[in-house]
C-alpha cells in the first residue's frame, strides 16, 4: 500500500495521508479514501480545505467510498466532488459543514448511501436527490434544513431509510411518502411538521419504523394504521394528537414498541392492547387517559417498559402485573389510582420505577417495607 503525503493544513500542526487501498469484494473491486493524519498540537482535522483534495486530480475519479465522518471539518462541500460520480458512499456525518446539500448528489447514479448527519447544513432539501437510482439510505438530520420535505425523493426507486429529524422542516406529509414503496424507516421527529398522520403509512409494504415525534400533528391516530401487517415500531409522542386509542390496535400484532407521550388522547385504554403479544415498550405519558388500567396489558409478557403517568387514570393497580417478567421500568405516578402495591410486583424484581406513588394514595403498604421486601 502506497501513502504520500498530500496537504498540510496549517504548518506543522496536522499531516494528511492519503492511501487509495483496492479491496476485493464479492464481485467488484473497490476504492476507498482513507485520510491517516498526525496530530501534533491539535486532536481534530479542522482544515476546510481538506475536503477539497478529493476532486483536484483525475486520479481520484475512481473513487466509490468517501468516509470523512466524525472530524471538525468546516465549510460547503465544494462542487468539484460533482464529478465523482463512481461514489457508491459518501459520509461526512459528525462534522461542522454548512451552506445548502448540494442538488448535484442527483447526479451521482451509483450513491447508495448519503450520509450527512450533525452538521450545520442549511436551506432546503433538493428534490435531485431523487434523482439517485441507487440510493437506499437516506440521512440528513440534526441539522438547520427548512421548507417542506419534496416527494420527488420517492423518485429513488430503492429508498429504504429516510432520517430527516431535527431539522425545522415544515409542512404537511399528506402524500410525501406515498410512492415510497420500499420504504422500512422513516425518521422525522422534532420538525415543525404539522396536518394529520397520514394514513398511507398502513399501506407501504416494508415499512417497519415510523417516528414522528415532536412536531405539530393533529387529529386521530388513524385507523387504517392498526391494518399494517409490518410496522414494529410507532413514535407519535409530542404532537396535539386528539381522540381515543382505537380497539382496532389488537390487529397490529407485529407491533412492539409504540410512544403516545405528551399528546392529548383521551378515553379508556383499550382491552386490545392484550393482544399486542410482542410489545416491548408501551409509553402513553402526560395524556388524558381515564379509566382503570385494563388487566389484559398483562398478557404482553415481553413488555419492559409501561410508562402511563400523568392522566386520569383510576382504579388499583392489577396483581396480574406480577406476571410481567421482563418489566423494568413502571410508571404510573400523577394518575387517581387507589388501593395498595401489589406485592406481586416483587416477583423478578428489577429496576421498577416507583417515584411518586404517594401522590396517588398507595402508601397504605408503606414504599421502605415494600421496597426492602423486595431485595
Amino acid at each position: 500500500m502506497n501513502s504520500s503525503k498530500l496537504n498540510y493544513c496549517t504548518s506543522t500542526e496536522v499531516v494528511l495521508i492519503f492511501c487509495c487501498k483496492p479491496v476485493l469484494g464479492a464481485s467488484a473491486q473497490y476504492t476507498y479514501v482513507y485520510l491517516w493524519f498526525y496530530v501534533v498540537r491539535q486532536r481534530y482535522l479542522h482544515n476546510e480545505d481538506a475536503i477539497w483534495f478529493v476532486g483536484n486530480g483525475g486520479v481520484f475519479f475512481i473513487l466509490q467510498i468517501i468516509d470523512l465522518a466524525f472530524n471538525a471539518l468546516s465549510g460547503p462541500i465544494p462542487n468539484e466532488l460533482s464529478v465523482l460520480e463512481n461514489v457508491i458512499s459518501f459520509s461526512v456525518e459528525g462534522n461542522l459543514l454548512s451552506g445548502p446539500v448540494p442538488p448535484w448528489f442527483g447526479n451521482w447514479k451509483n450513491v447508495s448511501s448519503l450520509l450527512l448527519a450533525t452538521n450545520r447544513f442549511s436551506s432546503t432539501i433538493p428534490p435531485q436527490l431523487g434523482n439517485c437510482p441507487k440510493l437506499t439510505h437516506l440521512a440528513i438530520g440534526n441539522n438547520l434544513l427548512s421548507g417542506p420535505i419534496p416527494k420527488e425523493l420517492c423518485d429513488a426507486p430503492l429508498l429504504d431509510t429516510i432520517t430527516l429529524n431535527m431539522n425545522n422542516l415544515t409542512g404537511n406529509i399528506s402524500d410525501t411518502f406515498q410512492a415510497c414503496t420500499k420504504l422500512s424507516e422513516i425518521d422525522l421527529t422534532s420538525n415543525r411538521l404539522f396536518g394529520l398522520v397520514p394514513s398511507y403509512l398502513a399501506d407501504l409494504p416494508n415499512l417497519m419504523i415510523v417516528s414522528l415525534g415532536g412536531n405539530s400533528l393533529s387529529g386521530s391516530i388513524p385507523d387504517e394504521l392498526w391494518n399494517s401487517k409490518t410496522l414494529l415500531e410507532i413514535q407519535l409522542d409530542t404532537n396535539n394528537l386528539t381522540g381515543t386509542l382505537s380497539p382496532l390496535l389488537g390487529k397490529l400484532s407485529t407491533l412492539q414498541y409504540l410512544v403516545l407521550d405528551n399528546n392529548e388522547f383521551e378515553g379508556p385504554l383499550p382491552l386490545q392492547l392484550g393482544q399486542l403479544l410482542n410489545l416491548t415498550v408501551l409509553s402513553a405519558q402526560s395524556n388524558k387517559f381515564s379509566g382503570t388500567i385494563p388487566v389484559e396489558i398483562c398478557n404482553c409478557v415481553r413488555l419492559t417498559t409501561l410508562n402511563l403517568g400523568n392522566n386520569a387514570l383510576t382504579g388499583s393497580i392489577p396483581h396480574q402485573i406480577g406476571k410481567l417478567v421482563n418489566l423494568d421500568y413502571l410508571l404510573l405516578s400523577h394518575n387517581q389510582l387507589t388501593g395498595s402495591i401489589p406485592s406481586e410486583l416483587c416477583n423478578d424484581f428489577q429496576v421498577l420505577h416507583y417515584s411518586n406513588f404517594c401522590d396517588v394514595g398507595l402508601c397504605s403498604c408503606g414504599i421502605d417495607q415494600f421496597l426492602e421486601a423486595c431485595t
